[in-house]
């Protein structure tokens, strides 16, 4: 259970954010694909309530496009919103991000890692990993990873910095049955558009419960949260369409075993209902450490290969990957 019970599928982030004023304002977050979707809505919610935002965003003509949209919605939010480049699939921007984020000196109350690609093509990082394993978990790990020393320091016993990973159902639907193909992460011997997009969102799941294991767990005042954030049409996550996508997509959902049923449940949403979790997963004081949410409650959507065991190999195998580059 959340704070208001009464948060639903249908709830908007305004509306959130409204019941924790206290939790915003002056406080510092920092939004990866703040651009555009449930990012920028994101963004545009915490600012207009007083939190300080950095949009974060690949191309900086898209961020200022954002910044201009925020100032024409909402004038006074603006000026709280700083955006910066990142590219989730260079380590290299990854780490000039985090240094020039970390030379301000200041404090880092939540991350929220929402960038994402979904269903793409085969595609390769600039660093040579599988694009959505690459973008979604891997660059969002190290990352993060990289500003844990200012969260550390911004949390507190009484209100823990928080890092928010933004997830998808299709961590149920579409990942397969030991949840990754970790003799062929590079996609070298196999690809499927839905798949990789599965593996990837059920990584953003694992990484959530082990950093907490490792941090909050180990006495440091940091959680960590993931959420689906529902099916939401109006967004550009679903830009990339094929044949073998909508193929693996119909797999997915209706070959899953208990898919029906998941399924059932979902609502479409807008973008602002989109954002609404995000919200409550940034801010909601009651919600326990590690937890996933949906539709703005507690959810157990989750793979059911989401085993303490398979956290740890995916966190141990995500290191030495990010290590063979950083390390070079």
């Amino acid at each position: 259970m959340t704070s208001n019970p009464a948060f639903n599928a249908l709830t908007d982030a305004a509306t959130v954010a409204e019941a924790f004023p206290a939790l915003i304002k002056d406080r510092f977050f920092v939004v990866t694909g703040g651009n555009s979707g449930i990012g920028l809505e994101t963004v545009k919610v915490l600012a207009a309530n007083g939190g300080n935002v950095v949009l974060c965003s690949r191309s900086p003509k898209n961020a200022a496009d954002a910044l201009e949209s925020i100032s024409a919605s909402v004038p006074d939010a603006a000026a709280r919103v700083t955006t910066m480049s990142l590219d989730l699939g260079s380590f290299a921007s990854i780490k000039a991000f985090a240094d020039a984020y970390i030379a301000t000196n200041k404090p880092l109350h939540v991350l929220i890692n929402n960038a994402g690609v979904m269903a793409s093509p085969l595609a390769k990082t600039s660093d040579g990993f599988e694009q959505q394993f690459g973008v979604n978990h891997l660059g969002h790990m190290y990352l993060t990873q990289l500003l844990l020393p200012s969260l550390r320091k911004s949390g507190t016993a009484a209100t823990p910095a928080r890092v928010i990973n933004v997830s998808s159902i299709g961590n149920f639907f579409f990942s397969p049955e030991g949840g990754f193909r970790f003799d062929d992460l590079s996609a070298e011997k196999h690809y499927g558009y839905y798949e990789r997009y599965g593996s990837s969102k059920l990584a953003n799941i694992l990484f959530t419960r082990e950093l907490g294991r490792r941090e909050y767990d180990d006495g440091n005042h940091v959680v960590s949260y993931s959420l689906h954030p529902g099916a939401i049409a109006s967004t550009n996550l679903s830009r990339h369409t094929s044949f073998g996508a909508v193929w693996d997509l119909l797999v997915g959902l209706f070959w899953k075993k208990g898919g029906f049923s998941v399924l059932r449940r979902e609502t479409f949403k807008t973008i602002p209902q989109g954002a609404a979790t995000t919200i409550v997963a940034a801010l909601d004081p009651v919600v326990p450490p590690s937890a996933h949410l949906a539709d703005c409650q507690l959810s157990d959507a989750v793979h059911h290969s989401a085993s303490v065991e398979l956290q740890e190999k995916l966190w141990k195998v995500s290191e030495e990957l990010i290590a063979s580059v950083v390390s070079q």
